[in-house]
């Protein structure tokens, strides 16, 4: 596993870099520091009470140091797609930005009101259980372990495993389609969109992704048995056809 370390390993990155250059080449041990450091707003986060049975939820390891090598090199290789994504990829930095079929996070707090605290509960209710997975792995961003690694936007200031946009995306998938079952399709398409968006702009391995796909459904699992987040989904459906 890929985790933080107090000393930067700048040896390994060397020979990670190396490992690109000659496929049949290994790669070392990765580290990096500072990486479990939260910044602000992030850190207020952990200070929320999880949802009951939120502690218990499991996500395998991050990838080893052989595996986040290919994907490093995935996403030098996806670089060349950033032109096309990098509108989307600047504006869903903000919440507010997320569009997930007809419902959108910035426009449909007076269309869809009732959905829209739907969405902004869960996700409140997400956050101090994502923030608590990622310090735990306490895995690099990409361009911390290879600086060359270009990224369309500034890496967030906290460890990237698992991904919080994957995580909150599928996450609000997973809830509008509850309220609005026809509207399924476009929600999960929009989900991935917005995961893979991240991917492209350098700030997330696939695996990330993956991740928080993983933990968006383990969670939606919990609150199904939470009584407000049931209360909120009947009176939310009231608002679609």
């Amino acid at each position: 596993m890929v985790r933080g370390s107090s000393v930067f390993a700048a040896a390994n990155l060397v020979v990670c870099g190396a490992a690109w250059a000659d496929p049949n080449g290994g790669c070392a041990d990765l580290s990096f520091s500072d990486a479990a450091a939260l910044g602000q707003p992030y850190a207020q986060h952990l200070e929320l009470t999880e949802i009951t049975g939120a502690r218990r939820i499991r996500l395998p390891d991050p990838p080893g140091s052989d595996a986040t090598c290919r994907e490093l090199r995935n996403i030098a290789a996806l670089a060349g797609r950033r032109r096309s994504h990098a509108e989307e990829i600047a504006c869903e930095r903000a919440l507010n930005c997320m569009r997930l079929g007809a419902f959108s996070l910035g426009t449909s707090a007076e269309s869809h009101p009732r959905t829209y605290l739907l969405i902004r509960m869960v996700n409140t209710a997400l956050l101090p259980t994502l923030f608590r997975l990622k310090l735990h792995f306490d895995r690099a961003r990409p361009n911390h372990l290879d600086p060359a690694l270009t990224t369309e936007i500034d890496a967030p200031a906290h460890p990237a495993y698992p991904s919080g946009h994957a995580a909150q995306a599928m996450l609000f998938a997973i809830v509008l389609s509850e309220v609005n079952p026809a509207a399924a399709d476009a929600h999960f398409h929009d989900a991935r969109r917005i995961a893979f968006n991240r991917e492209v702009a350098g700030v997330h391995y696939q695996s990330d992704t993956v991740a928080g796909f993983e933990l968006a459904r383990k969670f939606s699992a919990l609150l199904a048995d939470e009584p407000w987040y049931r209360m909120l989904v009947e009176h939310a459906a009231t608002e679609w056809p």
